[in-house]
């Protein structure tokens, strides 16, 4: 793992994952429970594969610790789960570097308004702050179901899945309930490596496009 001398070639790139979360709000997450110890087990899975990479891999790439990058938009649900865990994975002296980002799909103080109880809105602001960037979005919320704030969803929904290398879903089997939801984000999840979960309990998924598109399915289902 040694870097190339001084002048003679640009730096080895650094060996990293960015793995995105989308799933469903407290509504839909009919065993709460089953949430946390699913989504960590994802990403100590994920952990294992970066700290086990093969030695061709790590003669071309920097001498860091391997980064494991969880991009979320802390939505109450899946989405601060997800983070939540990821900062609980950062937390452990071995493993890879964890970090965890944010992608909200309009400014901050609006996303705010969109949680009713202060200790809610404390949590938001708790896990921004633990935030390594955040990215604040220009839609608008509008109110609940007009086509402003679902075009708002879908574009914060597109962005996650342009930055992310692995995308997790925390999703019931259910349909799709509106334009940028987690079924929606499955649906234009067409290409690329899928890991997909349901709630045990639930109805069996259907045959989305998304489901034809995984490569490996991790949690039950």
């Amino acid at each position: 793992m040694n870097q190339p001398p001084a002048g003679a070639h640009p730096p080895f790139p650094r060996v990293a994952l960015r793995v995105g979360v989308t799933g469903h709000r407290p509504n839909r997450l009919p065993v709460p429970e089953f949430a946390g110890p699913a989504i960590r087990r994802v990403f100590e899975s994920v952990a294992r594969v970066l700290l086990d990479l093969p030695p061709e891999l790590l003669t071309v790439s920097a001498p860091d610790r391997p980064l494991l990058r969880v991009l979320t938009g802390l939505a109450e649900g899946a989405d601060r789960i997800a983070a939540s865990e990821a900062l609980l994975l950062r937390g452990r002296p071995q493993g890879p570097e964890v970090e965890l980002q944010s992608v909200l799909p309009f400014p901050r103080e609006e996303c705010r308004s969109d949680f009713e109880t202060a200790s809610s809105v404390a949590e938001f602001e708790e896990l921004l702050a633990s935030s390594s960037a955040v990215l604040e979005l220009d839609g608008s919320h509008g109110e609940p179901g007009d086509a402003a704030a679902e075009r708002s969803y879908e574009y914060m929904g597109e962005m996650l899945l342009r930055s992310c290398d692995l995308l997790v879903a925390l999703w019931d089997g259910g349909p799709s309930r509106g334009r940028g939801g987690s079924v929606f984000i499955l649906q234009r999840a067409l290409s690329g490596f899928l890991l997909r979960g349901s709630m045990p309990g639930t109805q069996r998924p259907g045959p989305t496009s998304a489901r034809r598109s995984c490569v490996r399915s991790c949690c039950p289902c």
